[in-house]
Order: structure tokens, then C-alpha cells, then sequence
């Protein structure tokens, strides 16, 4: 995992608004999409797929981050719900204790 593509797609704004918006989705407000924009970032994959996209291509919008060909939105629905997951089975396993 290239951390040097997480922290660039973290400074990008148009996949910063793209995880606000699927976090809307799933009824999370936008304060939790920035405090885990570097979690779902770090989602398996993601780093190289935002290198290729960085390489060009067929679709050479210099724009990486509005690209669904490089994070597609389906691929932000499933970092979302998986991080949801882990939080409230974190939080169910506390209560347990």
C-alpha cells in the first residue's frame, strides 16, 4: 500500500466530496466522512487503482478523484458500509464487556 496515494487522494477535493456524499448516503453527516476520510482511503486496492488512474489512460482527466473509473462509487459504498460495520461491531463488543 503506497501511503504517498493515500495521503494524495486524501488532499483531494472532488473524492473528498464524493465520500461526504456516500456517507449521506448511509446517514452519516459529513464530519464523519472527513474524521474517516484516511480509513476509507486506505481501503484495499484503492491505492493502486488511484495510481493507475494517476498514469492516464484512456480517461486523462488530470481530476483523478471525480474519475468513477479510478474509485468508483460502488467501491465508496462498500468502504462506507465496512467501516460502519467495524464501528458497530466495535461498539456492540464493548458494551459486551
Amino acid at each position: 500500500m503506497a501511503l504517498s496515494d493515500i495521503a494524495d487522494m486524501t488532499n483531494s477535493n472532488s473524492l473528498r466530496n464524493r465520500l461526504v456524499a456516500g456517507a449521506a448516503q448511509q446517514g452519516k453527516d459529513q464530519k464523519w466522512a472527513n474524521e474517516n476520510q484516511y480509513a476509507l482511503c486506505a481501503t484495499q486496492g484503492w491505492d493502486a487503482a488511484w495510481a493507475s488512474g494517476k498514469q492516464g489512460g484512456v480517461n486523462v482527466n488530470p481530476d483523478t478523484g471525480v474519475r468513477t473509473d479510478v474509485i468508483s462509487d460502488d467501491m465508496i459504498a462498500e468502504a462506507i458500509t465496512a467501516l460502519i460495520d467495524a464501528e458497530q461491531a466495535a461498539a456492540e463488543q464493548e458494551t459486551a464487556q
